[in-house]
């Protein structure tokens, strides 16, 4: 998803795409998959002064496994994000080595020549999207560690594990 910064109007210029199930699959690398339709982004570009503001929404539905019962979770998805994009600052263009980024540098996107990728920036916005914690459902009980059934359809009938003797008192405690 690349925009010329010369065909960018001086009133703003909004770009709609949408990113096919497979440019998911390629960016995600497994973390997750996009269902379909796919990717729909809407971004509006405006310049301002030497730079150019960039605010996006992105929708998405994002299918992933349990991280408990191993079986397919979806969750759509929608997020917004506003970065500023613009030659690389001085700053950026003596620093060799390891830089320790300020907060505003985590919003600000450096244009390399006269044209602005935003796939990078939509990769970035539906990774950090992803849940660390996957679940089907809030209440999902996950697999028996018993027979490996899972729990959410049903008990399966293995015995609870017994309690180890050193913290059979533990279970005394009313909280």
């Amino acid at each position: 998803m690349r925009v010329q910064v010369q065909q960018i109007p001086p009133e703003g210029l909004v770009h709609d795409e949408l990113l096919s199930v497979e440019w998911a699959a390629a960016e995600l690398e497994g973390d997750a998959v996009v269902l379909p339709p796919g990717v729909e982004v809407q971004v509006r570009l405006q310049p301002v002064g030497a730079e150019i503001l960039v605010e996006g929404r992105v929708r998405a539905r994002l299918g992933f496994p349990c991280d408990a019962c191993l079986e397919q979770a979806e969750q759509p998805t929608e997020l917004t994000f506003t970065l500023l994009a613009g030659s690389p600052r001085p700053q950026d263009l003596l620093e060799e080595g390891e830089v320790e980024l300020e907060d505003e540098d985590l919003d600000y996107l450096p244009l390399d020549g006269q044209e602005l990728e935003l796939a990078p920036v939509i990769r970035e916005q539906l990774l950090l999207a992803i849940p660390m914690v996957r679940r089907c459902r809030e209440d999902c009980r996950g697999l028996c560690p018993m027979c490996g059934a899972n729990l959410n359809q049903g008990d399966c009938g293995c015995p609870s594990a017994p309690v180890d003797p050193r913290w059979e008192k533990l279970q005394q405690i009313k909280l």
